[in-house]
C-alpha cells in the first residue's frame, strides 16, 4: 500500500481541510466545501465520504464505554503504570485512522494524484492534502 513516506511532498502545492468546531471541540473535519484546490481532482461526494469516514474514527476515540471506563479505573488503581505496557483506548484508534488514512490513499487519492497525511502527523489541527505532480507520483 502507498504510505506518505514514499512520496516526496516538500514541493508539492498543498490544500488544507479545517477542524469543524461547530458541534463542539470534539476532532472533526469539515467535510464540505470541497477545498478549491481540489476541485476538477476529486468528486465533493468522494471527498466528503473520506473525511466522514475519519470523524466516524475519531468519534469512537472520543467515545466512552465500559470498556474505556474499566481501562482508566485500572490504570488510576495501578498508578497509570499501566499505560506503559499498553496503548490506551485514543492511541489504539489513533493507530486505526493512520492505517485508514493510508488505504484512503491507496484507494483514492494517490489514484487522483493527491496524498492525505495523517491528521496526527500535523497535530490533529488539520488534514493536509498535497497535490502531487507526475513526477511525485512516481515511487
Amino acid at each position: 500500500m502507498p504510505d506518505s513516506r514514499q512520496f516526496n511532498t516538500a514541493n508539492c502545492e498543498r490544500t488544507f481541510v479545517q477542524r469543524d468546531f461547530s458541534e463542539g471541540t470534539a476532532v472533526r473535519f469539515q467535510t464540505s466545501p470541497l477545498p478549491p484546490r481540489l476541485s476538477g481532482k476529486i468528486s465533493p461526494e468522494e471527498f466528503a465520504k473520506a473525511i466522514s469516514e475519519l470523524n466516524q474514527l475519531f468519534d469512537e476515540a472520543e467515545s466512552l464505554s465500559a470498556a474505556v471506563v474499566c481501562e482508566n479505573i485500572t490504570a488510576c488503581l495501578f498508578a497509570y503504570m499501566l499505560f506503559l505496557c499498553m496503548p490506551t483506548h485514543y492511541e489504539r484508534v489513533l493507530e486505526k485512522i493512520s492505517y485508514r488514512v493510508i488505504q484512503l490513499n491507496s484507494e483514492v487519492f494517490v489514484p487522483k494524484g493527491l496524498l492525505m497525511i495523517d491528521p496526527a502527523e500535523r497535530g490533529l489541527r488539520v488534514i493536509e492534502i498535497c497535490i502531487m505532480d507526475s513526477n511525485e507520483l512516481r515511487v
